[in-house]
């Protein structure tokens, strides 16, 4: 009697652990996808797969990339401390709950197939924001077209955003999956044909969104994947982009030739005006920087030709990454961000060596989402926009996931 006991026992604790297992997988899972649609459900989401890992009493794991992370950290902190209003900079500590994603979804994401589950998922989400964010251009160009000046109405005005509420972040998340499906129509044994469809979709709505640090990151990210590929494709690359820029529209053509154009281009103008004004943050503060938030307060004090108007433009950040980075937290905090960007593109670049060739494309895609946000972001300050990190931090994750399940296959264990 006592042995069926103790067997119902056993299998009650077995099935519960089962569960909580599945219920953590889906709640991080469901953050992971629903920051293409909210970051409001997607924190709370993460939240509750935090506290379902707290009740599962699961053993704390985190990949090695917690170490340069948890660097950026603790400098933003020794920063914000050496600030002059450290109260101004609460908010960007407030920020760091998202780079728990690292940690949480490393425990909850257990095996390959979890992996591509999401990143199916995350296709068919991008997608949906994509044909909505076509919907709102051609709403924006019925209204507009007519316009003699519609290509300044549209660039420097309301853009596509479809489910965010900025087109920066909308593109930037769009760019981060387009990396990875990208790889994935490269390298994968199997690609449905609604991943092309999906491709196409949102390849075109990152078109449309105009924002051009973004189009100069998934070029890089394209280069990497051909040359992992075939690498003669990429010498195909410039006659390729030749010819996309004779067939384009007029509107696209435009936005092209912007990027190089420092004399009409107010956005260039405020960008060059931008990085004066950090390099004065730098060289006055290079240790702790002005403090986190400090340039959206501090911008005017530090810009030359104070008493001259300023190009028309949003000031609350430096447009730039690294830029950013060391203006406000100074350079070893910057040094903390490249190690984690070099460390990512490192561990998944040798992981693609060792992985089956079945799930190289994983690997890949991680490498090509790590080079998007580093090219986009010195145009962007991209890492500072909460739903494009959060989607880089859980795509982070997903690599290190696979390199964990590679090694317990391998019967090996992290160096």
């Amino acid at each position: 009697m006592s042995d069926q006991v103790g067997s119902i026992r056993a299998r009650f604790w077995q099935g519960w652990r089962s569960d909580r297992e599945a219920v953590c997988f889906y709640l991080m899972a469901l953050a992971n996808v629903a920051v293409l649609f909210s970051i409001a459900l997607s924190q709370i989401l993460l939240g509750a797969g935090l506290a379902m890992l707290l009740v599962a009493r699961r053993r704390i794991e985190a990949p090695p990339v917690v170490v340069p992370l948890g660097c950026f950290v603790v400098w933003t902190v020794a920063s914000l401390a050496a600030a002059p209003d450290p109260l101004l900079g609460l908010a960007q500590i407030k920020k760091f709950y998202i780079f728990l994603i690292v940690v949480a979804a490393y425990m909850a994401f257990r095996d390959l197939d979890q992996v591509q589950r999401i990143w199916r998922a995350l296709f068919a989400a991008a997608s949906l924001a994509a044909l909505l964010a076509l919907i709102e251009f051609a709403l924006y160009y019925d209204s507009l077209h007519s316009h003699r000046d519609f290509y300044h109405l549209y660039s420097l005005g309301r853009r596509i955003t479809g489910f965010m509420g900025h087109w920066q972040t909308f593109s930037g998340e769009q760019m981060l999956v387009l990396a990875v499906l990208l790889s994935f129509l490269l390298f994968a044994p199997r690609r449905p044909w609604w991943s092309w469809a999906a491709a196409a979709l949102i390849a075109l709505s990152l078109l449309l969104s105009f924002t051009r640090g973004v189009w100069l990151g998934c070029l890089a990210a394209t280069a990497y994947l051909l040359w992992q590929f075939q690498r003669r494709l990429v010498l195909v690359i410039p006659a390729a982009l030749l010819l996309l820029y004779l067939v384009a529209p007029g509107l696209v053509r435009e936005r092209v030739r912007s990027l190089v154009d420092t004399r009409s281009d107010s956005s260039n103008q405020a960008r060059l005006l931008m990085m004066r004004t950090g390099l004065n943050m730098i060289r006055r503060h290079p240790l702790f920087g002005v403090g986190p938030n400090g340039v959206r307060y501090y911008f005017d004090l530090y810009r030359p030709n104070s008493g001259q108007p300023k190009p028309t433009a949003y000031y609350g950040h430096l447009h730039n990454n690294y830029l950013h980075i060391a203006a406000e937290r100074g350079l070893p905090c910057l040094v903390f961000f490249v190690w984690l960007l070099f460390s990512v593109a490192r561990d998944q670049q040798r992981l693609a060596a060792r992985l089956d060739a079945r799930h190289r494309y994983l690997a890949y895609g991680v490498v090509a989402a790590t080079i998007a946000i580093a090219v986009a972001g010195a145009f962007e300050n991209n890492f500072g926009d909460s739903e494009v990190a959060m989607l880089f931090l859980f795509y982070i994750t997903h690599g290190y996931v696979a390199e964990r399940a590679s090694l317990q296959a391998a019967g090996g264990r992290w160096q």
